[in-house]
């Protein structure tokens, strides 16, 4: 009886999201907030999303427009809530598109 209970998990396990895979099925999360100026493909939007999630271990919580044209303002942390409150400072990078692949640029932070 635990074999078929076993395969189900590791079955289910192998199911499961993973941002840090390229060939991952899903798309951006919803509770990253894209500034609709973008006008970014899902799948530019999912690659951005793979990129900042291996630089940082914040949460991704915007996708703005850049100062530079062509880049892309990610910003990490802001919402997160931390045992002593909200956080007040996090990280923030910048990513432009080469070919078609996305690159981080400039990495900075935000302090509230």
């Amino acid at each position: 009886m635990q074999r078929p209970l076993l395969l189900t998990v590791l079955f289910l396990a192998g199911c499961t999201y993973n941002p840090l895979d390229s060939a991952s099925p899903r798309r951006l999360p919803a509770s990253v907030d894209v500034d609709k100026r973008l006008h970014l493909s899902p799948e530019d939007s999912a690659q951005i999303y793979r990129l900042v999630v291996r630089q940082t271990n914040q949460q991704i919580d915007s996708m703005s427009p850049g100062a530079k044209k062509g880049t892309v303002e990610v910003i990490c942390g802001y919402g997160e809530q931390l045992s002593t409150g909200s956080r007040v400072t996090g990280d923030e990078f910048t990513v432009q598109k080469t070919g078609t692949e996305w690159k981080v640029v400039d990495k900075g932070s935000w302090i509230r």
